[in-house]
C-alpha cells in the first residue's frame, strides 16, 4: 500500500515516499480575485503582490481571518486546505499518509489539520512529533536538545533517550525564523547596493523580488565563502554589490542572541539540516550534529508500526523506540567479548579488528584503519578522557555518525557507526569488558 510521509515545516513542507523526497513547498499563498498560487509559485510573487501574499497559515493553522479575506478564501484554515490538497493531488493521491509535525502545535491545531485532511480525502494513519522521528534511530542515551527552524519561530524540543526517544518539553522562540533573517539580510543588501551601485532594490517591487530570490543561494555561498557577489538587472542595467561574511554575520548576531536565550549550554544539540544553512549559527552551539533532510522519514519508516494508530482516533506520538544496538564483538577471532550499550566506548571495530581509544587521540583514516600518529590525511580522532569518548573532527571536513553529518565533535556512545560516503570505510564504536566482568 502507498504510505506518503509529510513533514510540515512552513520554511518547506516535504513530502517523501520510501524515505525519498518526492515533493518540497514553502508554506506561502498568493490569493487573487480569480486564481491562487502556493508554494514555490507564490514565493516567486510574493514581493509583487505583498497585500495578497499569506505565509503564517501554517503556523497559526486556525480560524483567523485573513487581512484581505476572498470570497473563497476567508481563513488562515482556508488556505492550508488549499495547499495540502494540492500537495495530496501532486504527490499522485496515496492511500495513507503519516504527518510529522513540529512540537509547537496545539491540540487545537492537530485537531484542525485532522479536519483538513479528512476534508480532502486524506486517509491519515499516524502523527508524529518530527523531532522525535527525525532522532528515534540514533544508538545514545542522554538528553538532547531537537533545535529545527520555521518561517517565523525556532522550535527547541528536549528529547530523552534511554531506552526510547521521549519528548520531554517544547520551547518556541518567537520572530526568529527564516523569514525574519531573510528581511535583516534584505536590509543590510539594499544599503551595499546603494553604496557601491547607487540603486536601492527595494524602491522596486520586481527588483525586490529578485533580490529575495537571491537570498537561500547567498547564505549557502557564505556557508563556505568569505563573500558573496549578487546582480541585480533593471532597465537595461547591471547592478552589482558585494555582501561580505563577516557582516552578515554582524547583521544577524541580534536574531542568533534570541535564537540562543533558548538552548541549553550544557546538553548536545541536534539540528536540522535547514538551520545548519544559517552561516556562523552551528559554530555558537553546544556539541552540535547535524540531521540529514531524509532523517525524519527514515525515522517514520522504520517504526511504522509504533506510529500507525487503530481506529477513528489517532494518537500523537511523542516517543518512540530507540536503536541502542546490543553487539557482540571477535576480537582476534579468538575471545569472545561482552560488548555494552551504555557508557562510553572503550574500542573502536574495523574489518574485525578492534583498536582501544585513550587520552591520546585515535586518527581515523579515510581507507579503513586507525593510527596513533598524524599522517596528513586524518579527518576525524577519538579520544577517550574522564570516561567521555569524544571524536573531533579536523580541518573543516565532515564525517557521518549515524547517517548524521557530523562536522565538528561528538561525544560517542557504544553502538554508535561513523562512515566515510567516498571510500566506503566504516568504524563501529563499542564498549569492551572482560569475558569474566569488568
Amino acid at each position: 500500500m502507498s504510505v506518503c510521509i509529510i513533514e510540515l515545516n512552513d520554511a518547506e513542507i516535504r513530502i517523501a515516499k520510501d524515505s525519498n523526497i518526492v515533493l518540497r513547498s514553502p508554506g506561502v499563498a498568493v490569493v487573487g480575485s480569480e486564481n491562487i498560487y502556493l508554494g514555490n509559485e507564490a514565493l516567486e510573487r510574493a514581493y509583487l503582490t505583498p497585500r495578497k501574499t499569506y505565509n503564517r497559515y501554517w503556523q497559526k493553522l486556525n480560524q483567523g481571518t485573513l487581512q484581505n479575506p476572498t470570497e473563497r478564501y476567508r481563513h488562515h484554515a482556508d488556505l492550508a486546505y488549499a495547499h495540502l490538497l494540492s500537495l495530496y493531488k501532486q504527490a499522485g493521491k496515496p492511500e495513507e499518509v503519516v504527518f510529522a509535525v513540529p512540537g509547537s502545535f496545539s491540540d487545537e491545531q492537530l485537531s484542525m489539520l485532522l479536519g483538513i485532511a479528512e476534508a480532502c480525502l486524506i486517509s491519515v494513519v499516524g502523527l508524529v512529533d518530527s523531532a522525535v522521528a527525525s532522532t528515534a534511530s540514533i544508538a545514545d542515551s542522554e538528553l538532547f536538545q531537537h533545535l529545527d527552524i520555521h518561517l517565523h519561530q525556532l522550535v527547541v524540543s528536549k528529547l530523552h533517550i534511554v531506552e526510547e526517544v521521549s519528548r520531554q518539553s517544547v520551547e518556541v522562540i518567537e520572530e526568529v525564523g527564516l523569514n525574519n533573517i531573510y528581511t535583516s539580510i534584505a536590509g543590510v543588501l539594499a544599503d551595499l547596493f546603494i553604496k557601491q551601485s547607487r540603486f536601492d532594490p527595494l524602491h522596486h517591487a520586481e527588483t525586490e523580488q529578485v533580490l529575495y530570490n537571491q537570498l537561500p543561494d547567498c547564505l549557502h555561498i557564505l556557508n563556505d565563502s568569505k563573500e558573496v557577489l549578487l546582480e541585480i538587472q533593471f532597465q537595461q542595467t547591471t547592478h552589482q554589490a558585494k555582501l561580505g561574511r563577516d557582516l552578515l554575520l554582524e547583521a544577524l548576531q541580534p536574531i542568533y542572541q534570541k535564537m540562543l536565550n533558548g538552548v541549553s549550554r550544557t546538553s548536545p544539540c541536534h539540528i536540522t539540516d535547514r538551520l545548519a544553512t544559517l552561516p556562523g549559527f552551528t559554530a555558537l552551539l553546544p556539541r552540535v550534529n547535524v540531521l540529514s533532510e531524509e532523517a525524519v522519514f527514515e525515522g517514520c519508516e522504520k517504526y511504522n508500526e509504533a506510529i500507525r494508530s487503530v481506529g477513528p482516533a489517532l494518537n500523537f506520538v511523542t516517543s518512540l523506540p530507540s536503536s541502542v544496538l546490543e553487539l557482540v564483538a571477535t576480537v582476534d577471532n579468538s575471545e569472545e567479548l561482552k560488548v555494552e550499550t551504555g557508557g562510553s566506548a572503550t574500542h573502536v571495530l574495523v574489518d574485525h579488528q578492534a583498536f582501544s581509544l585513550g587520552v591520546e587521540p585515535l586518527y581515523l583514516l579515510p581507507w579503513g584503519t586507525c593510527s596513533t600518529s598524524c599522517q596528513g590525511d586524518e579527518i576525524c580522532s577519538v579520544t577517550l578522557k574522564n570516561n567521555i569518548s569524544n571524536l573531533q573532527v579536523e580541518n573543516g571536513k565532515t564525517v557521518q555518525i549515524n547517517g548524521m553529518d557530523v562536522k565538528f565533535s561528538f561525544v560517542i556512545k557504544p553502538g554508535d557507526k561513523l562512515n566515510y560516503s567516498d571510500s566506503g570505510a566504516q568504524y563501529l564504536f563499542i564498549k569492551v569488558l572482560n569475558s569474566n566482568g569488568p
